[in-house]
């Protein structure tokens, strides 16, 4: 079905729509059927950095002998991962009559939240509908014909993949397993550590409340002391962890390559591929700036600091 803004066509596309015909440049709108989606909650500023780790977010998740490419955009306090294989999309596009030439840009039913916060009809048999905050396909049958939205308008959202640009922008292999490690370090600081410390340290003043009601001993002003002691020494190190690893992620330039990272209880080091050497400079003010030590290397520079 076609929505109209700003004279250009909207298509929504579903595995059950009709066949299309079109004489003029539309945009086109996936459902949930053509992509695969993650919400991540990362010290990331940019957009381009986020790219450049989502290969690594979906590792295991999508469909072995296709090639992906990824959208990133922000939802309030997350971030958005998106991927989705052109050739995939290609083939159904051709399949319904809209020939790659008759594409403008390309956008995603997540970017359209808003529109379908009441459920969406696609067919007679499937709806879109928001489950937590995210736009999905589910049968019509669930919410019965008088829960449906009227049809109405769904608005271009601002940003879009131009179709003509995205054929010739494929991640490499190269690249996906390069950003792999930063993968492993934010499942195991961010999730694992993160939430575990976190939470003793949040929960650390009401813990010790309980152990001095069942325990007087407690009552000890040394006692206590070397408890609170305790759980501030684990605070202190966790936030230096994310603080460094804030300042690597934040060294990702456009072409800067993270090669190798290494990081324990003692200290850490990571070493960058650097293309343009003008991004030196650069590189090393801002790990000064951090107090962390660098060296040049053959292809970059090695930054490495204690925790």
């Amino acid at each position: 079905m076609n929505f109209l803004e700003d004279n250009r066509a909207l298509i929504l596309v579903h595995r059950a729509m009709p066949q299309v015909e079109t004489k003029r440049p539309v945009n086109v709108m996936l459902t949930p059927q053509f992509y695969t989606l993650k919400k991540e909650r990362l010290p990331i500023k940019f957009a381009y950095q986020a790219k450049k780790i989502a290969a690594s977010l979906f590792e295991g998740m999508l469909q072995e002998g296709r090639t992906y490419d990824y959208f990133v955009f922000r939802e309030e306090e997350q971030w958005v991962f998106i991927a989705y294989s052109l050739e995939e999309i290609t083939e159904f596009f051709q399949s319904k009559g809209l020939a790659p030439e008759s594409l403008s840009k390309l956008f995603f039913a997540q970017q359209a939240l808003p529109s379908f916060t009441e459920p969406y009809p696609l067919s007679e048999k499937e709806v879109l509908a928001v489950v937590d905050d995210t736009v999905v396909v589910m049968p019509r049958s669930l919410v019965g014909d008088e829960a449906l939205s009227p049809v109405s308008e769904i608005p271009n959202p601002a940003k879009g993949i131009a179709i003509q640009s995205a054929y010739a922008s494929v991640l490499s292999r190269n690249e996906a397993l390069g950003f792999a490690a930063i993968f492993l370090l934010f499942a195991v600081l961010f999730i694992a550590e993160g939430i575990r410390y976190g939470g003793e340290t949040k929960a650390g003043a009401e813990e010790l409340e309980s152990l001095m009601a069942a325990n007087p001993s407690l009552s000890s002003q040394y006692t206590r002391e070397s408890i609170l002691t305790k759980y501030r020494k684990i605070d202190r190190a966790e936030r230096k962890k994310r603080e460094t690893v804030k300042t690597l992620i934040g060294m990702l330039y456009k072409d800067v390559e993270l090669k190798t990272l290494h990081i324990d209880e003692e200290g850490f080091s990571a070493e960058y591929a650097v293309k343009e050497a003008n991004m030196i400079g650069r590189m090393e003010s801002e790990a000064q700036k951090a107090k962390l030590t660098v060296q040049k290397s053959t292809d970059g520079i090695k930054v490495e600091g204690r925790l």
